[in-house]
């Protein structure tokens, strides 16, 4: 009965080491997988920083394109509108002076 009994105790000191042999190599699997998925998530962050860096730049580029045309077509408007006040100012002041003196 005691060889029983002894063989039943080493048989549950093997379990138990087996247990906290298994506990160990988890713990080993969870840390690396918390590596795993904090690298992955820092490559995340600096690939979607590049690329709000790229749209920025785009951003910036065609913002200063549109502003570049927006001041070329206000330059040719006014020089339009120059030319046309050199080229009807007796006209618009005869109008001008007929409005004025019909009220």
């Amino acid at each position: 009965m005691d060889e029983i009994l002894s063989k039943l105790s080493e048989i549950e000191t093997a379990a138990s080491r087996i247990q906290e042999g298994a506990e160990q190599q988890k713990k080993a699997l969870d840390q690396q997988q918390e590596e795993r998925i904090a690298q992955y998530d820092r490559q995340i962050d600096q690939e979607a920083e590049q690329e709000l860096e790229e749209l920025r730049k785009e951003l910036s580029v065609s913002v200063q394109k549109d502003l570049e045309d927006l001041r070329k077509n206000a330059e040719k408007s006014l020089d339009d509108l120059e030319r046309y006040y050199q080229e009807h100012h007796e006209q618009l002041v005869d109008d001008i002076y007929e409005k004025i003196i019909r009220k």
